[in-house]
């Protein structure tokens, strides 16, 4: 079995990618910050349904959605035009060998509607909380970035049928070394505490106040003039635009702060 192409959309520098992989080995070759751990990340995310060493439910981020199509969105929204949610789609499309093993993967629930096994993993708006959603979008006193809290991860087979990694005729691994966090026990502890304390509206309401006080760090006077200031000095170190911001992504959210997570415990024993 082999991956013989694979399909990326709106994850992270891929707005719409195509690969055709070879059988026996694949060298991916560019520049720094062209996509190639972008590339890697993404197949093993559809293989295995994890992102950083964890399931993609607890590591989903607003900074993994292409940055091109959620500017978009936003400009969009609040201009008063119709657009649809910004979502990521991957998908793999494995090797027709007609095996008993992949047969139950088979079917065309993919983007082309091609009949051949494979996997697909969907991030998209859970309609369930469809309003709340555009509610948020469409004001201009909330940051332009995703509100992953009413996002949801879908992962099936071309066959339609929902995933369980146990079940699959293969295992996929990306080996990274900087992965290696030794913290994590206490922090999901203290966040399972949190999360058994709190319902999900009370969590959701938690982690989007969280994000807007983030925000207001970039804006800051003595933040922009640091910027303004790398902006000029773009070419020196780096052909891209250095700038001094805060991490929105769930490494950095209200259930990963320490001083956070102890301040709320404080407040509910």
């Amino acid at each position: 079995m082999h991956i013989r192409k694979i399909k990326i959309e709106g994850y992270k520098t891929f707005r719409k990618f195509e690969l055709n992989l070879n059988k026996h080995l694949n060298i991916i070759v560019g520049d720094n910050e062209t996509g190639k751990t972008t590339l890697l990340e993404a197949i093993n995310l559809v293989m295995s349904f994890q992102l950083d060493g964890r399931s993609i439910q607890y590591e989903l981020n607003p900074y993994i959605f292409n940055s091109d199509i959620v500017e978009g969105y936003f400009g969009a929204i609040r201009n008063g035009r119709y657009a649809s949610p910004p979502q990521i789609l991957i998908e793999a499309y494995l090797d027709d060998d007609q095996s008993n093993e992949l047969g139950r993967l088979r079917g065309t629930n993919n983007s082309v509607g091609e009949d051949c096994p494979g996997l697909y993993l969907k991030a998209e708006l859970n309609e369930d909380f469809a309003d709340d959603f555009r509610a948020y979008t469409s004001s201009p006193g909330n940051p332009s970035i995703m509100p992953i809290e009413y996002y949801t991860v879908v992962w099936r087979s071309f066959a339609d049928n929902s995933i369980a990694t146990r079940n699959l005729p293969f295992r996929a691994t990306i080996i990274d070394t900087s992965l290696i966090r030794g913290y994590l026990g206490p922090n999901k502890y203290l966040s399972r505490i949190i999360s058994e304390c709190l319902d999900p509206k009370q969590q959701r309401s938690l982690s989007m106040a969280y994000r807007k006080l983030k925000d207001s760090f970039i804006k800051e006077a003595g933040i922009q003039d640091i910027n303004n200031y790398l902006e000029a000095k773009k070419g020196d170190v780096t052909d891209k635009t250095l700038t001094i911001s805060m991490d929105m992504s769930t490494r950095s959210t209200w259930d990963t702060s320490r001083l956070l997570k102890n301040q709320v415990l404080r407040k509910i024993f």
